[in-house]
């Protein structure tokens, strides 16, 4: 298999004691792995550009450090908050319907009382993966971003408008108290 076009060029396993990623994982995935595939792929020889959320371990001093030493540099561009359900291209178009797909072939293993332990995860994991992550499903979900080919006009200004306030007033039942502090006395008049 050549190196410039494996399967899972961009795929690691890593753990960490609280399950989720964190800011030695993510320095050490792009550090090893992102940074010498995109540099492989880069035959311009022009800057990098990465789009991440604004994840914490993505814009940590160590990574800060790996983007200025790279050559060609790595430009992170920042997704502004609260776009990412728009914007992101690879949960809008990838990970979100390859989760779907996992799950759903978890149940039929279940189903089928095949059940997927440490030993089979990457053997079932495999067997679905493969229409989800493949580039034609990858450049669908940027261009359904309006991220490539640039579109600004893929969304209205009313996709990124903030939540409108559903009442300004509150209401509760008659028997429920003035003030939470202080007891609720009923007056004669309200009887």
């Amino acid at each position: 298999m050549a190196a410039t076009n494996p399967p899972f060029f961009l795929l690691r396993i890593a753990t960490s004691d609280q399950g989720w990623t964190n800011n030695e994982i993510f320095a050490q995935w792009f550090a090893q792995v992102f940074i010498p595939f995109a540099q492989g792929r880069n035959k311009s020889g022009t800057s990098i550009l990465l789009i991440i959320d604004g994840h914490a371990s993505h814009e940590t001093p160590k990574v800060q450090q790996l983007c200025y030493a790279a050559s060609p540099p790595v430009i992170l561009y920042c997704l502004p908050p609260k776009t990412t359900h728009k914007l992101q291209p690879l949960d809008v178009g990838v990970f979100g319907p390859l989760q779907n797909a996992w799950a759903k072939h978890a149940q039929e293993c279940a189903a089928q009382n095949r059940s997927v332990t440490r030993k089979t995860i990457i053997e079932e994991y495999l067997k679905i993966h493969g229409k989800y992550m493949s580039a034609k499903a990858i450049q669908s979900a940027f261009c359904h971003c309006g991220i490539w080919p640039f579109n600004p006009q893929i969304f209205t200004a009313a996709d990124f408008a903030p939540s409108k306030m559903t009442s300004t007033c509150s209401t509760a039942p008659p028997s429920y108290p003035a003030s939470p502090l202080l007891p609720f006395h009923r007056h004669d008049d309200q009887q």
